[in-house]
């Protein structure tokens, strides 16, 4: 979990926090708190789950990528 937003809800380290995912809900621990550089224009989250809690749950993924402009490929 992101510490700024952690501080903010009070939630600590090993707190259980429980989550409605397409309607059905679990409930997972706080296993670590990370700083996130939020003007860095990396894909940044509040939270992170693993893959192995949230295998059963539709998903949406993300990627992001730098390009070189099409002139510095060509030598020019």
């Amino acid at each position: 979990m992101e510490e700024g937003i952690a501080r903010t809800l009070g939630i600590k380290l090993d707190d259980r926090l429980t989550y409605d995912v397409a309607g059905e809900r679990f409930t997972a621990p706080v296993t670590s708190l990370r700083k996130v550089e939020w003007d860095s224009f990396r894909a940044n989250f509040f939270v992170i789950g693993s893959p192995e809690l949230l295998d059963r749950y539709p998903a949406t993924y993300i990627t992001s990528f730098q390009s070189v402009p099409a002139i510095e490929r060509r030598g020019e």
